[in-house]
């Protein structure tokens, strides 16, 4: 496994953010407002603007940031098919269970040990009967999937999702 070399600060209308990085890909998103560790910054200056257009609300698609995966085969089968969600989709944890051959609680373990929101958008996959869970938490959650325009301004369940299913 290789060691955090470098931080990556990037602004954002709530606050500042993070990115941990080992020069080659990245190992952490973390959310804005929280502490970034003490590396050196590098600037990666197209990942930079790339997550302050995001997090103005502008379409991204961050698919061909090089990330760190987990080492079980099917978590990283799970995040892979996660990163072909598209902005302001959102598909069940049972459609991505279906998509790659096993079970919902599965897609929720892999997803729970995603370290990298956003690059790897797991904000986009939500339960059958709600939101499921998030890293940075549901408020968090919420807030990314209403600046990509997939959850209802006034009520709490997925808007636009490309086909239904369980999870």
């Amino acid at each position: 496994m290789t060691s955090p070399r470098y931080v990556l600060t990037y602004e954002t209308p709530y606050g500042r953010g993070h990115v941990v990085h080992d020069g080659r890909r990245v190992l952490r998103v973390a959310p804005p407002g929280t502490e970034p560790p003490p590396l050196p910054e590098k600037d990666f200056r197209r990942l930079r603007e790339r997550l302050e257009r995001y997090f103005r609300g502008e379409r991204e698609d961050f698919s061909d940031v090089p990330v760190r995966l987990p080492d079980a085969p099917i978590h990283r089968a799970v995040l892979s098919e996660v990163r072909r969600v598209g902005y302001g989709e959102v598909k069940t944890y049972g459609e991505l269970a279906e998509r790659v051959g096993t079970h919902p609680r599965v897609v929720g373990q892999a997803l729970a040990r995603n370290e990298t929101p956003i690059i790897v958008p797991c904000h986009r996959v939500v339960g059958a009967r709600g939101l499921g869970g998030f890293r940075w938490g549901l408020r968090w959650k919420r807030r990314l999937l209403r600046l990509e325009g997939a959850l209802a301004r006034t009520g709490s369940g997925p808007g636009r999702s490309s086909s239904s299913g369980s999870g």
